[in-house]
């Protein structure tokens, strides 16, 4: 199931080449290169660029094309969320982080937050937000973070003419789409999408977080996708024509709108699903095209009992029906792509008015009209006991007379 480690230590080793040079880009121009355009068209396949922390802005810092080079570009210290590409795009532009054209799968993207990117320029090439790929690209995409891109079709990436990227262990918040895909949108081939959480991705039309079509059999390992929407069908996923995902270990819950799953034609997609657990769309979770894969296969649908999801804490209470080897489904492994985070006791303080109350989440915090307090573990001392008492400036004065 999890094939991720291997596929890393290969590609690391392959940039770990004698021959490989390593080149620094900072965000205020100094280094090796002054930008990451500059540092791409210099390098050598096995060249390592480095990105430094900080946000990478500006001409240079974008629209960056990638031909058929097996060079790895990554964050230097390893943290995503303090190495940012942001194009700063918005409607009516073209301002993409990064397109991909023949690039194999030793072409690596690793631990960088893709921000702000746009393919809004009207026409038939608003495609993909953050990324684009074309002519059989098949780069992989590791540790990195897409949030608040959009775009006509793919809102972070989109991918057509075979392209087959390998994505894994990512997180995709919050980006839009107008048309098809609020995240990932693919036409034909054979992709993978593995280890990597969705949530709050958005298509104003089909797919939600995902959408195959033209053939894609597309591949989705050990995810979490949580409260995406899209109103014409898909708030996860959406096949479009013959587009046949195959789904495994996966988690869609909570989607806000167009049911969990939707094929445009049942007749000619074929997805299947083992071992997922879908739960609480709105729409319909085993429904439309994958009607009674509920009775088979590890299927369930049950509440994942995430330790947090209105904080974006997707990990797993103890007791999670997800949880691998355990009921009602012991053949499975884990299901979603966080493990265990907190016990089925982790209670935290919610303060309503100024009574104190034990909750376990956040949601459950506000449905009794309180304020969460993940800070506190105990009502004794009561901590949500001091009151607000309403006075004026006249009696505060009074009080030093």
């Amino acid at each position: 199931m999890r094939t991720t480690a291997m596929l890393l230590a290969l590609l690391l080793a392959a940039a770990a080449s004698s021959k490989a040079e390593t080149l620094v880009v900072r965000p205020d121009g100094t280094g090796d290169y002054t930008t990451i355009w500059a540092a791409v068209y210099a390098a050598d396949s096995s060249d390592v660029i480095e990105l430094t922390d900080g946000t990478f802005t500006g001409n240079g810092n974008y629209n960056i094309w990638i031909y058929d080079k097996e060079i790895t570009i990554r964050s230097q210290s390893g943290s995503a969320e303090a190495c940012i590409i942001n194009p700063s795009g918005g409607v009516g532009e073209m301002k993409r982080a990064m397109s991909f054209d023949g690039s194999g799968p030793l072409c690596v993207i690793q631990d960088i937050t893709f921000t702000g990117g746009a393919a809004l320029a009207g026409g038939a090439s608003d495609y993909g937000g953050a990324m684009k790929m074309q002519s059989a690209a098949s780069p992989t995409i590791t540790g990195c973070i897409f949030t608040g891109n959009q775009a006509g079709r793919g809102g972070a990436i989109f991918g057509l003419n075979g392209s087959e990227p390998h994505i894994a262990n990512c997180i995709f918040a919050e980006n839009y789409a107008v048309n098809y895909g609020g995240a990932l949108c693919f036409s034909s081939g054979s992709q993978m999408i593995e280890d990597c959480t969705f949530y709050g991705n958005v298509s104003y039309d089909y797919g939600g977080a995902i959408v195959c079509w033209n053939g894609s059999t597309l591949t989705i390992d050990g995810c979490t996708i949580h409260g995406g929407s899209a109103p014409d069908g898909g708030s996860a996923i959406w096949c479009r024509s013959d587009g046949s995902p195959t789904v495994t270990n996966t988690i869609i819950a909570s989607g806000m709108a167009g049911g969990a799953v939707a094929c445009d034609d049942p007749q000619a997609a074929s997805p299947t699903f083992s071992c997922c657990n879908i739960y609480g769309n709105i729409g319909g979770d085993w429904a439309g095209c994958i009607e009674g894969m509920d009775a088979s296969d590890g299927n369930i649908s049950a509440d994942p009992l995430f330790c947090d999801a209105m904080g974006a804490d997707f990990t797993l209470r103890e007791d999670s029906p997800c949880v691998g080897g355990t009921e009602p489904n012991p053949e499975c492994d884990l299901i979603g792509s966080q493990v265990v985070g907190c016990s089925s006791a982790a209670t935290h303080v919610c303060c309503v008015q100024l009574e104190c109350q034990l909750t376990a989440t956040s949601a459950e915090c506000i449905v009794l009209g309180g304020v969460y307090h993940p800070e506190w573990d105990t009502c004794t001392p009561n901590p949500c006991a001091t009151p607000i008492i309403e006075t004026s400036w006249g009696s505060l004065k009074a009080l030093y007379r």
